[in-house]
């Protein structure tokens, strides 16, 4: 109701016109009780007076709301107070002209125009001033209140999208931990591992430990934020590819095109993995071919591109962009949606030119300070 008063000038109107007319009824509530009394001289002018307050003061009040309304957005402080004398005292001028000149017929043609005036200026000077100051604080303060609930309700907007954003990185985190703990993903790389050591290359067998121990500690202990850099997440896919590597047997080569001016942008913290994991099981595995993967990211027309291509086996003739998603890539696209809304890209095809699919993201640079 207040927003409407505020947005609604018809609305407001009406709102306005009851609130004078039921003052109007009060005042002719005192005028009757006071005839009783032989306090009132005449209560048929006194009524007429009051109508005329009331008529007046319902086409005043909009104006002066409006007024306000405008300086506010353009003054403040003493400047905005100053603006309120000036116009309030205008609307006195303005308004007791008005009401001296209808009420005229009230007194005998001895008083002249100029001396009911001055008689109107002098008894309405101070209620005038009052009036539009409690009409002009009235307006504000529900003005103050609305704002104020505003900034309650993006508050909590934002709480929840922080919320939601923190549940959505537990999943991929999630996620990520029970493909990494995958029996036979375990089981190839401690297989390689004692592979090493028994034709005693220690090293190789060291560094592959290392890797997988830094895999599993970054997505248990350090994998707690919503964004990191393009850096950091390139580092933790070679990370993850290192190891993946050893179970197509040298099958599999990863290419980066990563622009330099791209690494200190921000992007949501896992987002490659799950469909780099979508391109190993399910287009190279699947294929007879040596493997190729390739991660491009680069800043083009000031929106950040992220794609990744592989030479798979392509994606199915009947395939659905949306009814065929599985858990890694409808988590993807539901996280972008959610953080970026409607401002990215996200698309899955097939490659024109030779075997495989390609998957393009697009979304707003945010560069790291």
């Amino acid at each position: 109701m207040l927003k409407r008063f505020i947005k609604d000038w018809k609305y407001r109107f009406a709102i306005i016109s009851l609130g004078w007319a039921a003052w109007f009824v009060l005042a002719s509530i005192k005028t009757f009780i006071s005839s009783l009394n032989k306090v009132s001289l005449d209560p048929l002018h006194e009524l007429t007076d009051y109508l005329f307050v009331g008529i007046i003061w319902i086409v005043i009040t909009p104006v002066i709301i409006y007024v306000a309304q405008i300086s506010k957005s353009r003054y403040s402080g003493w400047k905005l107070l100053l603006m309120h004398i000036f116009f309030s005292t205008v609307i006195l001028f303005f308004r007791t002209i008005i009401y001296a000149h209808l009420t005229i017929s009230h007194f005998d043609s001895s008083i002249s125009f100029e001396k009911n005036w001055l008689r109107v200026l002098e008894l309405q000077f101070l209620g005038n001033y009052v009036i539009y100051g409690l009409v002009v604080t009235i307006f504000y303060s529900i003005q103050w209140y609305l704002e104020f609930r505003e900034s309650e309700l993006n508050a909590l907007k934002s709480n929840l999208r922080y919320e939601k954003l923190e549940r959505q990185l537990l999943e991929a985190n999630l996620t990520t931990l029970r493909m990494q703990l995958n029996p036979h993903f375990l089981f190839n790389t401690l297989h390689s591992v004692a592979s090493f050591i028994r034709i005693k290359k220690n090293e190789e067998a060291i560094t592959m430990l290392s890797k997988l121990s830094e895999l599993l500690r970054y997505t248990v202990y350090d994998n707690n934020k919503n964004f990191v850099t393009v850096q950091k997440e390139i580092s933790f896919i070679k990370g993850y590819v290192s190891i993946e590597k050893i179970r197509f047997e040298d099958r599999l080569n990863i290419f980066y095109k990563v622009d330099e001016n791209t690494l200190k942008c921000y992007v949501p913290n896992l987002i490659l993995q799950p469909i780099i994991e979508n391109a190993l099981k399910h287009g190279l595995r699947e294929s007879n071919v040596n493997g190729e993967l390739q991660i491009e990211i680069k800043i083009k027309d000031n929106k950040l591109s992220i794609i990744v291509t592989d030479n798979g086996i392509g994606l199915p003739e009947n395939w659905n962009f949306h009814k065929s998603f599985g858990v890694g890539l409808r988590n993807t696209y539901e996280r972008l949606k959610y953080h970026y809304e409607d401002n990215f890209d996200f698309s899955i095809e097939n490659n024109i030119n030779k075997k495989g699919t390609s998957v393009t993201m697009i979304i707003p640079v945010e560069i790291e300070q």
